[in-house]
Order: C-alpha cells, then sequence, then structure tokens
C-alpha cells in the first residue's frame, strides 16, 4: 500500500471552488481508477488556503498506471486546476503501518 500526499495552495476566495472540484475528481478516480483506495482532503488549521491530501493506492504500479493517464482535459480537473494559486507538490510514501480508528458504520 502506498500514500500519496499532495499539497495545494488555493487562490484566495476559491477554497469552495476547490473542495467542490476535488471532490468529483476524488469520486471519479475511486470508482474508475485500479487500485484506488480514495483519498483524504484536510486544511491547514492556520493557513485556510493550504490543504493536503493524502491519497491511498493499492501499489505504486497501479498509481503510476493512473498518473501517466490521469484525468487530464476532464471538466472536473480543469475546475481543480483554475483555483490554484501554484503548482501542485506531491510526494509518494510507502505505507508501513496504518494506527488510525476507522468508522465500520460508513
Amino acid at each position: 500500500m502506498i500514500r500519496v500526499l499532495y499539497s495545494y495552495q488555493v487562490k484566495a476566495g476559491q477554497e469552495k471552488d476547490f473542495t467542490d472540484a476535488w471532490t468529483r475528481v476524488t469520486r471519479t478516480i475511486k470508482t474508475t481508477a485500479r487500485g484506488s483506495r480514495g483519498a483524504m482532503l484536510t486544511r491547514d488549521v492556520n493557513d485556510r488556503q493550504q490543504f493536503i491530501v493524502v491519497g491511498r493506492w493499492e501499489s505504486l504500479d497501479d498509481f503510476k498506471k493512473f498518473h501517466n493517464v490521469g484525468l487530464a482535459g476532464s471538466t472536473a480537473q480543469k475546475a481543480l486546476e483554475a483555483t490554484l494559486e501554484m503548482p501542485v507538490a506531491m510526494q509518494i510514501v510507502e505505507e508501513l503501518s496504518d494506527l488510525t480508528v476507522y468508522d465500520e458504520k460508513k
């Protein structure tokens, strides 16, 4: 299992547009990309335009196959990109242990 960390700096006033577009993009990836296990969106408590996403993938190979094709050119992807102040920073990490608590009801 791998995690992909994305850092987004969103234009002031575009936060809702970003989160809406991110949700559309992420739902599409989760339902169409092999190996995608979804993602979590977070926001910095001190910088309201700074968002961090933690994506989860079954394997590095699955992520690379998706990343080579992605959703480039899609309406949702274009909407997300339009909200950004600067290019997205990305880091791929190997998941060694996950001790988070999950809500089994969801």
